[in-house]
């Protein structure tokens, strides 16, 4: 290969080197720019000295279409419009003349007539006969034959069994509406009788007697059978006891001759539903300095007394009231007890200072 670039370009283009020259060739163009730009001139020299001087070689059969597959020339093929538009003609009529011929028919179809409504009877008058005998009466009168209200009104039978089936629907509904009422009804009514159930010392809201230890347990109905005083008598004179300040107590003479000594009693009276409740005592003992009564509770969910409160000191009356609440919405008390202990914290009811319980 020649040193002279513009040499070199000239020999590769008429492809005078051989395989080993041309590749080294090659590879220096793309190191070198200006070999590169040697050798493209060099091309078009070439190409242009070839298209003046040398007399073009017609093409074979085949070799002109496979230049321009390969070069993406593509000649336009001519369409046959008429051709087509005739095809698409002919389907269109062959379409229209399907449809036509599926389609449904009108008028085909019997609709049945409704049934014309059946008109009332008319009176008709008996004929009489040719030889003169009696006319025989009727023997039904006109009022007690049942029209059917269908008959007389005109409307189908389709409509009036459509009205009667309605009609059925509305009244199960209103059986079954009645119903359901019934068992609430009864429902309330069975839990007012458990919440209003007679308990022996116990009334709702929660009444109950309180007595010394031991004492011989009293009827507490309301009834004239028994020798000692109801719950209402007791309630009755404590809450009258209290308001006179002269008052000395139930079973004190007024001379205090013969005076038989007076036994305590109490009566708490608790509503669970506002947890409020008030405690009325009567002829309680006198308390020394250091004493004081304290009042307890006892209930289903619990074995051992709840402690309440402790009683305010009173005047020298011998019946007073005083509220009291257990802190504890809903809670059913089963029992009061009144104890007398040392002041301080009390301590847990025993038989030597329980005063008063119940019921």
């Amino acid at each position: 290969m020649n040193s002279d670039p513009h040499e070199s370009a000239a020999w590769r283009s008429f492809g005078m080197l051989d395989a080993d020259e041309a590749s080294a060739f090659d590879e220096a163009m793309r190191l070198d720019p200006e070999l590169k730009q040697s050798y493209l001139e060099m091309e078009r020299l070439t190409a242009v000295v070839a298209a003046t001087a040398v007399q073009p070689v017609a093409p074979r059969a085949g070799q002109l279409q496979r230049l321009e597959r390969q070069l993406g020339i593509h000649t336009a093929r001519r369409t046959n419009w008429p051709a087509i538009s005739g095809w698409a003609a002919a389907a269109v009529v062959t379409l229209f003349l399907l449809v036509n011929r599926e389609s449904p028919q009108t008028g085909t179809i019997a609709i049945a007539k409704p049934h014309p409504p059946v008109a009332a009877p008319e009176d008709i008058s008996p004929v009489k006969p040719v030889d003169g005998s009696p006319v025989a009466e009727e023997t039904l009168p006109r009022e007690m034959v049942e029209i059917p209200a269908f008959a007389v009104s005109g409307q189908p039978m389709l409509v009036q069994e459509a009205d009667t089936k309605v009609i059925r629907q509305e009244t199960r509904q209103l059986i079954q509406e009645n119903e359901v009422l019934k068992e609430k009804v009864e429902e309330l009514q069975s839990v007012e009788r458990e919440r209003f159930e007679a308990v022996p010392g116990t009334a709702w809201p929660i009444v109950m007697r309180m007595s010394p230890p031991g004492m011989q347990e009293e009827p507490t109905d309301i009834s004239f059978d028994h020798e000692g005083p109801p719950m209402t008598a007791i309630l009755g004179d404590a809450l009258a006891s209290a308001g006179d300040p002269y008052d000395e107590g139930l079973g004190v003479s007024k001379t205090g001759l013969g005076a038989e000594k007076p036994t305590p009693s109490a009566v708490p009276i608790y509503d669970p539903a506002r947890d409020t409740g008030t405690l009325v005592v009567n002829n309680l003992p006198d308390i020394v300095e250091g004493e004081s009564y304290n009042l307890w509770v006892t209930t289903q969910g619990k074995e051992q007394p709840v402690y309440v409160g402790k009683l305010p000191r009173s005047n020298s009356r011998a019946a007073d009231s005083f509220d009291f609440n257990l802190g504890l919405m809903s809670t059913v008390p089963t029992g009061f007890i009144l104890t007398r202990d040392p002041q301080g914290k009390p301590l847990q009811p025993t038989p030597g200072t329980t005063i008063l319980q119940g019921p």
